[in-house]
């Protein structure tokens, strides 16, 4: 049964914040529960070493936390889905422009 609608739908302003910044990232961890959903977005940096002999190597890699999101699990499943949908249209248009 749809639901309807009552009254004028209210107007929805995007605005970003004053401290708003762009930060790409290597990955996110999280976890979801009745309570609370949880995502952390993060980027690795290696950590190098020069030998004597002037070779670098790993040492190590330092894992940098960019933000830690909390969420309604609802608000979770909702942005999982809504992330599937746009993956599984870049996947089809992937196989279709495949050299």
């Amino acid at each position: 049964m749809p639901v309807e609608e009552e009254g004028p739908k209210p107007s929805v302003e995007t605005v970003r914040e004053p401290d708003f910044k762009v930060a790409y990232v290597d990955g996110v961890y999280g976890d979801l529960n009745p309570e609370r959903g949880h995502l952390a977005f993060f980027y690795d940096v290696p950590e190098l070493m020069t030998d004597p002999d002037g070779r670098m190597a790993a040492t190590g890699v330092q894992r940098r936390v960019v933000i830690d999101l909390r969420m309604s699990p609802q608000r979770w499943v909702a942005m999982a889905h809504w992330m599937m949908e746009h993956a599984g249209h870049y996947e089809e248009w992937l196989a279709g422009n495949e050299p």
